[in-house]
């Protein structure tokens, strides 16, 4: 695992993070599909950022609303000086504000990391199969 510089990583929990953030040094390339937000805390994440070098990170189906993940995406681009391009599928439920999410969102990624993370943001209705609006 020393040398591991991609992984994909399905279902994934806080301890596979934490075994990943001790044991994966070189890891440069880090997307997480498919998880239960009960199962990822955000501080694990953090903790990957902090101690692997990612310059990818790419995360599905994370659930918003217009108020909730704009700080997240603030503590991911802060955590780590190497990480350069950020892709989120975000899945909004009725009534969220697109517009003013991605709004806040770029906003936050942005100023965070001073224009170095090139930001991705994927929508999944939450009535839609998928769907791949990329702002």
């Amino acid at each position: 695992m020393e040398r591991l510089r991609e992984l994909c990583c399905t279902y994934i929990d806080d301890n596979g993070l934490k075994i990943i953030s001790g044991h994966c040094k070189q890891l440069q390339v880090f997307h997480v599909t498919k998880f239960h937000s009960a199962r990822l805390s955000m501080s694990c994440i953090l903790q990957v950022l902090r101690n692997c070098p990612i310059q990818s990170l790419r995360i599905f189906y994370w659930k918003g609303t217009t108020k909730c993940g704009v700080e997240h995406i603030r503590e991911i681009c802060q955590a780590s000086d190497f990480l350069w391009k950020l892709n989120i599928c975000l899945k909004l439920w009725p009534r969220t504000f697109i517009g003013e999410k991605r709004r806040l969102i770029e906003q936050a990624a942005l100023e965070a990391s001073g224009g170095r993370v090139k930001l991705t943001i994927q929508i999944k209705d939450h009535w839609e199969n998928a769907t791949n609006r990329q702002f």
